[in-house]
């Protein structure tokens, strides 16, 4: 009996470990508590509060351990979102470079390489904007 109850507990953590990541069929997936931060950033940041909304998404990067490539494109994509609508684009700049080394160790799929070319775009938009 003891027996029986400890295998199916093990059956359901392992369960509950094996759905941690959202996996799409190109080979990306997210991290569901780290999605959780976005919408709550999403709804603080149309509230007007966007550098809180900033600072919530920067502290949950900081402190999440394993973040998937995906959770880190979303990263960077969120972060840049916030800095170009501030006109802060010297940052935007930085953190195109930082999603271009992330997508530069992940595997290559049509969707990593979509990802580049949205990088590449937020990049030339930042260095437009700044003249340069």
């Amino acid at each position: 009996m003891l027996t029986r109850i400890f295998f199916c507990l093990m059956g359901f953590i392992l369960f509950v470990f094996c759905s941690c990541h959202e996996q799409k069929a190109d080979g990306l997936s997210s991290t569901p508590a780290f999605d959780s931060i976005f919408v709550a950033a999403d709804k603080l940041s149309d509230s007007g509060f966007r550098n809180e909304a900033l600072a919530i998404v920067m502290n949950a990067h900081s402190r999440m351990p394993h973040l998937t490539t995906e959770d880190e494109i979303n990263y960077y994509t969120y972060c840049n979102i916030i800095y170009n609508h501030d006109g802060q684009h010297d940052k935007s700049i930085v953190l195109a470079d930082s999603m271009l080394m992330v997508l530069d160790k992940a595997t290559v799929t049509p969707s990593v390489q979509s990802w580049r070319i949205v990088a590449y775009n937020i990049k030339a938009d930042a260095l437009f904007a700044e003249g340069m």
